[in-house]
């Protein structure tokens, strides 16, 4: 009996010492599960930095040095918001071992190079740099309890090693599918006065009048998909007014022409229209505008296929601040600018540049003016110096006596109804477009990835009325973003 109580205590002995180790393994071990925790939770949130600095300095890029330079302090400024007491402090360059910050034309380090934001000097440099790469460069974590534990070690060091790394850029443009040929490259915002209406498939004096269309897709000079020209795939581009094609101005894309009948509809969403059918639009995606009032001119028919008048006279149309006295001439018969007669360097316009001091143009040569914005009297400083409705005889002939004091667009509202109603947004019916140059180019084919055109800008035009295809698309010139791109929306690519 006596030895059967020692050899229990004994046993008690030996579990004591066994429970010693396992609990040393158990505390260990859960030291090692906090460490490890703290270092994923270190590393997600350098990586949620990183992510969060690579989206909102590509928002900056537009084309421009500025751009690009604001872009980098955007950056730096989110990255810096990081929480985590990392080795080494968001420095606003590699060189002091910190934040890498470098933009480039494409997402993938592979297929172009990415350049450090401070190499970039000028707009040259910058114009097809639309995507910007933020590395945090390596940082560690100290631990908290493998020092307690040194049999613990992580690669054999004290510490954990982590980065986080992320690119974003441009996922798609403001620029709807379509393009027009610059009036005059070398004048101020291609030769086009604001306030004046254009029937945007006459812009194209080579085919005819045939609407361009842009390849949505595929960016110059990367591959062309035939497929990614053609109607279902121009419709819902069309519809929201997006491409993502345009990444630096200037810069080619891919045209075609075609009457695409098919796309009176999405363009047309933009009063309301077109939600039900085959080539329907998402009223959520493409909304109509939050008027949809049309402005167009009320005469008897003109033989001219850019007029499309009506014969009867409508509530707040044109005549109500283009003639007060509702006399004759100064009524528009055209619902857009007479581009068809002579040609200038193969454009077939026949109106002249403004002059200095100003010079009237026969007024029947004009349609409906100013419904959406003014013209523009001087160029060199911002904002630009528009004229007043004072300006207006020495402009157009006529008057405008019953001029609003906004635009017609923003005085006399129409607002949608039906099933886009409850999404409506303004200036949707303001089309942002691309302006090409077409000087010396005899045709351009209607069969897709033929043919590509340098951008020289990309224009807003305001729909006056709705479209109708092939002939007829109203578009009332309301500037251009210069040297810069539309806005876009960004994603993240890695």
């Amino acid at each position: 009996m006596p030895g059967n109580i020692a050899m229990r205590k004994d046993q008690r002995g030996a579990v004591a010492i066994l429970m010693g180790f396992i609990l040393v393994i158990l505390v260990a071990t859960l030291a090692l599960a906090i460490d490890l925790g703290h270092a994923y939770l270190a590393k997600s949130g350098l990586q949620n930095g990183a992510d969060a600095a690579a989206l909102a300095g590509a928002k900056e890029l537009n084309g421009t040095y500025d751009g690009v330079q604001a872009a980098r302090t955007v950056a730096i400024e989110i990255a810096r918001q990081n929480t985590y007491d990392f080795s080494k402090p968001v420095a606003t360059n590699a060189a002091d071992g910190g934040l890498e910050i470098t933009v480039g034309s494409c997402p993938d380090d592979g297929s172009c190079t990415m350049e450090p934001v401070d190499s970039i000097t000028d707009d040259a440099l910058a114009g097809d740099k639309t995507f910007l790469k933020v590395d945090t460069g390596q940082r560690y974590v100290e631990p908290w309890f493998a020092r307690i534990f040194q049999m613990i070690e992580y690669e054999g060091t004290d510490h954990v090693d982590t980065f986080g790394m992320a690119v974003a850029g441009r996922y798609l443009v403001e620029v709807t599918p379509m393009a027009v040929c610059a009036v005059d490259s070398t004048r101020p915002e291609a030769g086009f006065l604001r306030g004046v209406a254009y029937n945007l498939p006459d812009l194209n004096p080579i085919n005819n009048g045939d609407p361009i269309w842009i390849n949505p897709v595929d960016s110059y000079p990367g591959n062309c998909d035939p497929n990614h020209g053609n109607t279902p795939t121009l419709v819902p581009f069309t519809c929201t007014g997006h491409s993502s094609t345009i990444t630096s101005i200037p810069g080619d894309v891919w045209v075609n022409t075609g009457a695409q009948s098919a796309l009176t509809g999405p363009l047309n969403s933009r009063f309301g229209d077109n939600y039900s059918g085959g080539n329907a639009c998402n009223p959520m995606t493409a909304p109509p505008d939050v008027n949809v009032k049309e402005f167009f001119c009320t005469r008897a028919a003109n033989p001219n296929r850019d007029n499309f008048c009506s014969t009867s006279v409508g509530a707040n149309q044109p005549q109500f601040w283009m003639d007060a006295a509702n006399t004759t001439p100064t009524l528009p018969y055209h619902q857009t600018i007479e581009t068809l007669g002579s040609t200038k360097q193969g454009k077939p316009f026949n109106y002249p540049a403004r002059t200095s001091p100003e010079t009237a143009v026969d007024f029947s040569r004009y349609g409906a003016l100013w419904s959406y914005s003014r013209e523009v009297r001087d160029f060199s400083t911002w904002p630009y110096a528009e004229y007043s409705t004072t300006d207006w005889p020495t402009l157009y002939g006529g008057t405008a006596e019953n001029y609003p004091a906004s635009s017609p667009y923003l005085s006399w509202i129409d607002p949608p109804s039906g099933p886009g109603a409850l999404y409506k947004r303004p200036n949707r019916r303001v089309l942002n477009i691309a302006i090409i140059n077409c000087e010396g180019v005899t045709s351009i084919p209607g069969q897709q990835c033929r043919m590509h055109l340098p951008v020289v800008a990309v224009g807003k035009f305001f729909m006056q009325r709705r479209a109708n295809l092939p002939n007829n698309i109203t578009g009332e010139f309301a500037g251009t973003f210069g040297p810069t791109l539309p806005p876009s929306n960004i994603r993240l690519y890695r």
